[in-house]
């Protein structure tokens, strides 16, 4: 496995925080479930919410429902990259903490 050659504990390690907020989610998310580590990406209603949007909207639509909520954050107040920095930074502790437990193949 290629995380064995490089020497890697988690499947975390070697993805550069620095990449665009949407690309490093979609790393992040891939090399968990490629190496098999189940952790929560969002809490209960949270994942509800975004099924049921993404049920309405399908993908055809999936750019303008980000572009709706990156605008809903920013009329909020909110800065919408910040905010999914922060969600992967929290969802990177939980898959190194799945890995701990022995809940993926990990490496």
């Amino acid at each position: 496995m290629k995380s064995v050659e490089k020497g890697r504990t988690s499947v975390t390690e070697g993805i550069p925080e620095a990449m665009p907020a949407l690309l490093l989610a979609a790393k992040l998310l891939r090399r968990a479930e490629h190496g098999g580590v189940e952790a929560e990406v969002a809490t209960a209603p949270v994942r509800a919410a975004a099924d049921q949007a993404f049920d309405s909207v399908g993908e055809a639509g999936l750019g303008q429902l980000l572009l709706a909520l990156v605008d809903r954050a920013r009329t909020g107040g909110i800065d919408a990259d910040a905010a999914l920095r922060q969600a992967l930074r929290e969802h990177r502790v939980a898959v190194v903490a799945a890995e701990s437990a022995g809940l993926g193949d990990h490496v």
